[in-house]
């Protein structure tokens, strides 16, 4: 069931100001045409009510009350109600030429001919939405029309049943079947994301096993060549899904390739679905950089750019999104190619964005972009900067978002507290690491070794300490290609760290000369 909110007046507010402050200039100013169309604009309290709102970047009641004329404060749910409803009726009509917009005005057309009595010309524009959905691949909505469609004949208003009865069942069960598959497909996706959410990557056998069981539990056959497209990319998405958790990346890779390649099928869903067709794209750019393949990372990272060219309004959900992932994989690119202090040129900006946070990221996505950005601090050596960042997530109050980053948050924390020389604070901070890591059921092998390391470092002699840096790493190197223990090696490079160390040389400078190394093998190839 679901349940209804109760919304206060100070909620309504906020989620007014909110829908006013996304607002682009164009946006505005087609709301005051809006407006001027039933009216004097001047003389509209709805109007007035935006027009103080907008000017001031905020909502204040008191404040509204005292600055409008006439209004009063019995009415002001109502006006924040009527704001809000007609603002969304502007940015409807300046986007109702979209393509899916389009689509539902037609079939209001179809509803309209109905009520006058215009049988067949409602028919006839209910097959101008039907083919329209079609060229868009909206089963839902291609459903709905059907529905209505059959309403229509089941009057035997307009006489032309006929063999129409077995065409409009033959359509209905075919477009059932459409969404009947879109629906599993995309519930299993969903709930694979809702996982990974959760519990991050697999990190055990026994865990795996329970997912593969979890994903492959009332598991439904498709046939791809009859499917559509959404019931394609929700089928690539989900099984994308779970190659990633269980971090089987060519796999990941692989059915990445294939959800892009739905857009090549069906070239005119980029326009119509560019948030799907970006994220695509961004998961082939995500499985390269798991794949450690720089060249063909490059390459569809220019890709994913030039999706910037498809923008045609001001969508703060596209941009958004847009930024979300160019920022994602611009971080990566600096990471892979070890050039870690360059990239504290633009970081400024991005972590500028992450304080304003216009797009309404999610805490996710936050927690995620704090740990890359400390990476990059510690690459280039600066371990105060990198504290600061990954203090940002150790002191979350919810640590149900994402366990498996909030655990290599508090080792890379204790390994910087090292590097500046920390020691008694490192004492204190291992032990209670270990505490929160069994808590959280995060204690594999990998973070076992590193922690005995961690609690002899104090002790050790001057002289015998390089030795058990060397001894960390043959451990650690022969754990690196398990498949359960290498997702610790996805977000911290602990044996470049510790190859620093043992060379006495920069994390910055390991992590470049292994990346010239391999781009001069690539060219001898």
């Amino acid at each position: 069931m679901i349940k209804s909110r109760n919304t206060t007046s100070s909620t309504k507010s906020d989620t007014l100001l909110q829908l006013i402050l996304s607002m682009s200039k164009a946006e505005k100013r087609a709301f005051s045409l809006y407006v001027n169309r039933a009216g004097n604009s001047d003389e509209i309290l709805y109007y007035q009510v935006f027009s103080e709102v907008n000017k001031r970047k905020s909502f204040d009641d008191e404040v509204i009350l005292r600055v409008v004329p006439g209004l009063k404060r019995s009415q002001l749910p109502n006006i924040r109600a009527s704001l809000y409803r007609h603002i969304l009726k502007s940015l409807r009509h300046l986007y109702d030429r979209m393509d899916i917009y389009h689509v539902l005005e037609s079939f209001d057309f179809a509803r309209i001919l109905y009520d006058k009595g215009l049988y067949f010309q409602s028919l006839d524009q209910l097959q101008k939405c039907k083919d329209q959905a079609i060229e868009l691949q909206e089963y839902f909505l291609l459903g709905n029309f059907l529905q209505f469609e059959k309403f229509i004949e089941s009057q035997y208003i307009t006489h032309s049943i006929g063999d129409r009865a077995d065409n409009l069942s033959e359509q209905s069960n075919e477009i059932f079947e459409h969404i009947r598959q879109t629906t599993y497909w995309s519930n299993k996706s969903l709930q694979l994301y809702d996982w990974y959410l959760k519990y991050g990557y697999i990190k055990d056998y026994e865990e795996k096993e329970k997912l593969t069981r979890y994903f492959y539990h009332g598991m439904q056959d498709l046939d791809l060549s009859k499917a559509g497209f959404y019931e394609r990319i929700y089928f690539h998405q989900a099984y994308m899904w779970y190659y990633y958790i269980v971090q089987d990346f060519q796999n990941y890779y692989r059915h990445c390739l294939k959800f892009v390649h739905a857009f090549e099928e069906y070239p005119q869903m980029k326009q119509v679905n560019l948030a799907i067709y970006m994220k695509a794209v961004h998961n082939i750019c995500n499985a390269l950089f798991f794949l450690n393949s720089y060249n063909r990372f490059r390459e569809k990272f220019e890709q994913f750019r030039e999706i910037k060219k498809f923008f045609k309004a001001k969508r703060s959900n596209i941009e958004g999104l847009y930024y979300l992932y160019f920022y994602l994989h611009k971080i990566d690119a600096y990471t892979m190619q070890g050039e870690f202090q360059k990239s504290w040129v633009w970081l400024p900006e991005l972590i500028e964005l992450l304080e304003r946070n216009p797009y309404n990221w999610d805490q996710h996505r936050i927690i995620v972009f704090y740990y890359k950005i400390a990476c990059l601090y510690f690459g280039g050596g600066d371990f105060d900067r990198a504290i600061d960042f990954l203090n940002l997530i150790i002191n979350q109050k919810s640590y149900d978002i994402r366990t498996d980053i909030q655990s290599y948050a508090r080792i890379l924390n204790l390994i910087s507290h090292y590097e500046l020389g920390n020691q008694r604070l490192l004492q204190y901070q291992v032990k209670s690491v270990y505490r929160f890591l069994g808590k959280k059921e995060e204690l594999q092998k990998v973070q076992q070794s590193i922690f005995a390391f961690l609690r002899k470092l104090p002790n050790m002699k001057l002289l015998e300490v390089r030795d058990h840096f060397k001894e960390l790493k043959s451990d650690l190197e022969i754990l690196q290609n398990d498949p359960i223990e290498k997702r610790f090696f996805l977000y911290l490079d602990i044996l470049s760290w510790l190859q620093s160390k043992v060379e006495k040389r920069s994390v910055e400078e390991v992590i470049r000369g292994k990346f010239l190394e391999k781009q001069d093998d690539h060219r001898s190839n």
